[in-house]
């Protein structure tokens, strides 16, 4: 996915040079774009998700335009950085509804099947788990606004300091999870109290993961000499 962001990253730019500050463009490009993403998911979702080519077409998953809209439509936020940063935060309320609708929403279908896990209905591919993600990314995008209006140095420092090592820590996670679900008793506790195991697993794996890639990050940078983040 990474290497398709890159090979794609030129369309990306060239569409926001052509849109740059004109609404109508922007109008045409966030529809057409939503139109061809969602037409897509639709199609997923019954042809492969909970379809019959599910065995056969299961790759389909990787392909860019399963993630296109998030590249496309952060590229022409910057364009209008401005002025959705001052929609953001005179409206802060209608993304945080946004947020908890969309929330409770994907949480309700999630729990309908009545099952630990069923990725027939919490794959992010379904379109409702679309919409939940673009509501996350807007309520990231205001609490971001919210500590630049407020001065929150530190928050700042600390966000900035775990979002550099984010991708890699998630790399490691489920390696960790792994380990911890096999060998340290978690499977056992996950039997007495549900809530309680996946509460503890998931700090346990938050922590063993940003630890792993910190010392290790820092090791390399040792035996290279170089200078990263402390």
């Amino acid at each position: 996915m990474m290497l398709q962001f890159l090979l794609i990253m030129p369309w990306i730019k060239a569409i926001c040079n052509w849109v740059k500050h004109s609404y109508c463009r922007l109008a045409v490009a966030v529809i057409s774009s939503g139109i061809i993403y969602f037409t897509w998911l639709s199609f997923y979702d019954h042809f492969v998700l909970s379809g019959p080519e599910a065995t056969h077409w299961y790759l389909l998953d990787r392909i860019f335009i399963s993630f296109l809209i998030f590249g496309l439509y952060g590229g022409l936020s910057w364009n209008f950085h401005h002025e959705i940063q001052t929609f953001l935060f005179k409206y802060w309320w209608l993304i945080v509804g946004f947020y908890l609708l969309t929330y409770f929403r994907t949480r309700d279908l999630f729990l309908a099947t009545f099952k630990l896990t069923d990725l027939t209905n919490d794959s992010y591919y379904l379109p409702s788990m679309a919409i939940y993600a673009l509501a996350v990314i807007l309520l990231i995008y205001l609490i971001c606004i919210a500590q630049k209006v407020f001065n929150m140095n530190y928050w700042l420092k600390s966000i900035h300091f775990l979002a550099f090592y984010a991708y890699r820590a998630f790399l490691a996670n489920v390696f960790w999870d792994r380990i911890f679900w096999q060998y340290f008793n978690f499977k056992q506790l996950a039997l007495q109290n549900i809530y309680l195991a996946v509460l503890l697993l998931w700090i346990c794996t938050w922590c063993a993961s940003y630890l792993s890639v910190y010392v290790v990050h820092h090791l390399w940078l040792k035996i290279n000499g170089s200078v990263g983040p402390s």
